[in-house]
């Protein structure tokens, strides 16, 4: 691989929002931490203080759901909530408040205040499994809030489950998390990450989404498949 596009690592004044400027990599980083765009590189250098992003408060992984596992969450207790909001002008606000154009992903009608982790390309990482991520996120200390199956407008239906750090008013069902776990015994064509802002006065924490969609199973021992990795919330694909 060459010439990656990968969001620096630092984090903005307010310590916690992502930068969104993109560095050149030849691979993605072993240690996310290490990479940073010219800005912070040149800081750095002069020997001013750059702090690395902290890790997200709240995960939101959101799924694409054929009929057949849409099926299966249902029977495990999943529920179907409708959801119609829409935030674009609260979005496009908070791209404003941080300098950044909401349509610079060029995604249609689509605002974005936050940075895609892994470049601006629309079909984001290509074929990268997530089986290892539940474990991950067990590991630095996220448990599960919610957990529901939601429609689209073009008549889609998307899994979106919750993980927090911070948050512990919500749970979710052994037999969800089950279902979930064996739907994430998988790799997915298309998996865009998104590390979003801080979003002041009232909701002081980080959170970052996952959006994946073309499931497709994996062998027990695949080891060849690239594997996407939480890294405390930085991310990378080993």
């Amino acid at each position: 691989m060459a010439n990656l596009q990968y969001a620096c690592s630092s984090a903005l004044v307010d310590k916690a929002t992502r930068c969104s400027t993109y560095a050149a990599v030849n691979d993605w980083p072993t240690d996310p931490s290490q990479i940073l765009c010219t800005l912070h590189r040149n800081r750095k250098e002069r020997g001013e203080k750059v702090v690395t992003a902290p890790g997200v408060d709240l995960l939101m992984l959101r799924f694409f759901l054929n009929h057949n596992w849409d099926e299966s969450f249902r029977d495990a207790g999943v529920p179907f909530v409708e959801k119609n909001i829409d935030n674009t002008i609260k979005v496009e606000t908070e791209a404003e408040r941080l300098g950044r154009n909401p349509y610079r992903y060029e995604r249609g009608e689509t605002a974005d205040s936050g940075v895609s982790v892994f470049g601006k390309t629309k079909e984001g990482l290509r074929g990268v499994a997530v089986d290892t991520l539940l474990f991950e996120f067990a590991t630095a200390g996220y448990l599960p809030v919610s957990c529901y199956r939601s429609p689209k407008p073009n008549g889609a239906v998307w899994l979106t489950a919750s993980f927090s750090r911070v948050l512990k008013n919500g749970s979710v069902s052994d037999e969800a998390l089950g279902c979930l776990a064996r739907f994430m015994q998988a790799s997915f064509d298309h998996v865009h990450i998104w590390s979003n802002p801080l979003q002041p006065p009232r909701h002081l924490i980080t959170t970052g989404t996952l959006n994946a969609a073309g499931r497709k199973p994996l062998e027990s021992d695949d080891e060849e498949t690239p594997r996407l990795k939480f890294t405390g919330g930085l991310w990378t694909v080993q």
